[in-house]
């Protein structure tokens, strides 16, 4: 019980550093989490981008579905001078 006092009262105590080998290692391990949490919030952002566009389509659809049914619609058209 002593020594473990001892160990941790000291006013110096030595801390091992580590090695080269273990710091690639958890640089590595850190990488390869960022790398599936960016490419699972790539996936989020990009349903969300497509889903998104749903009301636009459906608008753009029903407009070329009157415009082919009804004769008296005429879409803008700007003309250039």
């Amino acid at each position: 019980m002593g020594r473990i006092r001892n160990h941790f009262t000291r006013k110096n105590p030595k801390v091992s550093a580590s090695s080269l080998v273990e710091t690639i290692v958890a640089t590595v391990i850190i990488m390869i989490v960022f790398g599936i949490a960016m490419n699972s919030m790539l996936g989020v952002v990009k349903q969300t981008t497509e889903n998104s566009t749903h009301k636009i389509d459906s608008k753009l659809q029903k407009l070329s579905y009157e415009s082919v049914s009804y004769t008296h619609l005429t879409l803008p058209t700007k003309r250039i001078v």
